[in-house]
């Protein structure tokens, strides 16, 4: 049930929609106007998707040949990777 690359998976599918959730916030301005409860709202946006697609990974992968789970971490990997790059590049502008 539990190899390396269904845990990689897991976690892959956790962190990147976590991210996801939390640029969606910030795009759709959650938390405009709410004061130090700004940043509270969009948190819990990138803690729900993060929630909800670990618990979506943990049955798709059941479902999902080895051989499918690997192409989606190498997909999930690359997504990842482009997030940090996004966020060092948005750091160093400032």
């Amino acid at each position: 049930m539990f190899n390396a690359t269904k845990i990689f998976f897991y976690f892959l599918s956790l962190v990147n929609f976590f991210i996801m959730g939390m640029i969606l916030a910030a795009l759709t301005n959650a938390g405009e106007g709410q004061g130090l409860a700004a940043g509270a709202i969009v948190l819990s946006y990138g803690v729900a998707s993060g929630f909800i697609m670990f618990i979506i990974s943990i049955i798709g992968a059941r479902y999902l040949s080895e051989i499918k789970i690997k192409l989606f971490n190498k997909i999930l990997l690359i997504l990842l990777l482009i997030f940090v790059l996004l966020f060092i590049y948005r750091i160093s502008t400032l």
